[in-house]
């Protein structure tokens, strides 16, 4: 089973520089060279390759959700505008991840250079310097720069017009590279830019560190692992709330965006700040925003690293966590009918949604539902005390399946009108499923 919970809204940071030459918007690209290419033809390609289409530079990293939910709906773009268009995925992350990555998604045909997290002179990071993910730069069939932003503005509508040639209005990030304040760090650790992010440099030498600090400006928000084999293992998260600090540590950094969480304390403002200013948002992040770091050494197993974790944010802060059954209002989708239309016909497995559309093939019902949550507006509980209602799969349907799912998932009667087509059909039930349980301390 999986859920999707809108919770605080995480900023993903990773590093960048900000040596010269920084290109802006109006500059012309120069013919950027990508020699390390994954998911193409070849493993280096030119920028004038691709001479006479529109061009996408999409920098993400394998850890950042918003990145991969867009890869979806940037694949079927790019199928369908082959001869006009090129999108380049840039990531910074380890070479290993992201190859294994792109071999679970044979259905993803785009193109990604992998630079080296360690690389701090690479070309492509010290013309487009940026501070989080997703970064795109968009790129007209003459080589000029038309636009700097973020996922926000890779709609369906701009994307379309960026193809035709249409005259568009892109909001373009404002990046914000702080030169931090001379204070005095732990004596094994520095505070420096590394790819224009500010950071808590790793030392390689220390074989074990575990460190909580209150919110810290001289550091940007976001997290950092190393996972290199042979050197030690370390997660690094920086200005989090209490809340995702206990999800990450009793869930891990892959499963936390979607499980189900239940709050059981009393002061929701430790949560997010909901509809305040700026101003005071960045009080309620100085007042309530966290920073951890824990380092093993490189033989430690997962099952321990976790248990550290756990015990270590259990200790300091005024909160318990537990993964619990309750019984909890759920959607189910249940068949009706004869589920066999769905039988899938083989083939190459694709996944492709928004919030108009899941297409599917040879894909598995887990593979919809996980689609269903993630763009609806069903999993919205309005109750902060249990952020999302999961969705659940009753189908009893265990084969690949193919299917063409066309409607407003904003709109909760369009989506049982179209489950009806498909034989399929939605009901609010109760279940008792698996929850992360976060509560005060008696």
């Amino acid at each position: 089973m999986r859920t999707i919970i809108l919770g605080m809204l995480l900023v993903f940071v990773f590093k960048t520089t900000i040596a010269a030459p920084q290109l802006k918007v109006g500059d012309k690209v120069p013919d950027i060279l990508f020699n390390d290419l994954i998911n193409y033809k070849s493993t280096k390609a030119k920028l004038s390759d691709f001479n006479g289409k529109y061009i996408l530079i999409d920098f993400w990293a394998t850890w950042c959700a918003p990145c991969v939910a867009s890869f979806p709906k940037l694949n079927k773009f790019q199928k369908d505008n082959n001869e006009k268009l090129q999108i380049i995925l840039v990531a910074q992350d380890d070479k290993h991840l992201v190859t294994e990555f792109f071999d679970s998604r044979s259905g993803l045909n785009i193109p990604s250079e992998v630079i080296s997290p360690n690389d701090k002179n690479n070309t492509i990071t010290r013309l487009f310097p940026h501070t989080s993910v997703p970064h795109y730069i968009w790129i007209n069939k003459e080589g000029y720069i038309i636009g700097i932003t973020g996922a926000e503005q890779a709609s369906e509508e701009n994307l379309k017009k960026f193809v035709d040639g249409d005259e568009l209005s892109l909001e373009n990030k404002r990046e914000q590279f702080v030169t931090p304040p001379n204070y005095n760090g732990l004596v094994i650790d520095s505070v420096e830019k590394i790819y224009g992010e500010n950071r808590v440099s790793f030392n390689p030498l220390v074989q074990f560190q575990s460190v909580i600090t209150k919110y810290d400006e001289r550091v940007s928000p976001g997290v950092s692992r190393n996972v290199i084999p042979g050197q030690p293992k370390m997660i690094d998260i920086r200005r989090f709330p209490i809340p995702s600090l206990y999800s990450i540590a009793y869930l891990g950094l892959e499963n936390y965006p979607s499980f189900t969480k239940i709050y059981e304390f009393h002061d929701s403002t430790i949560l997010e700040p909901v509809g305040v200013s700026m101003n005071k948002r960045n009080d309620w992040e100085k007042s309530n925003t966290y920073s951890y770091r824990l380092i093993m050494a490189p033989d430690t197993d997962s099952a321990q690293f976790m248990a550290t974790m756990q015990r270590d944010i259990s200790n300091h802060f005024n909160y318990t966590a537990a993964i619990e059954k309750r019984k909890i209002k759920c959607y189910v989708v249940r068949s009706n009918g004869d589920t066999s239309i769905l039988k899938s016909k083989g083939g190459e497995t694709s996944y492709n949604a928004s919030v108009y559309f899941i297409h599917l093939s040879n894909s598995s019902m887990s593979d919809f539902i996980f689609a269903l949550s993630k763009y609806s507006n069903l999993t919205k509980s309005g109750n902060w005390h249990m952020p999302n209602i999961p969705i659940i799969d009753e189908t009893g349907y265990k084969g690949k399946i193919d299917i063409i799912f066309n409607a407003n998932l904003k709109d909760p009667e369009e989506i049982r009108n179209e489950l009806k087509k498909h034989h399929l059909q939605l009901e609010l039930q109760y279940r008792e499923i698996n929850c992360l349980v976060i509560k005060d301390k008696l």
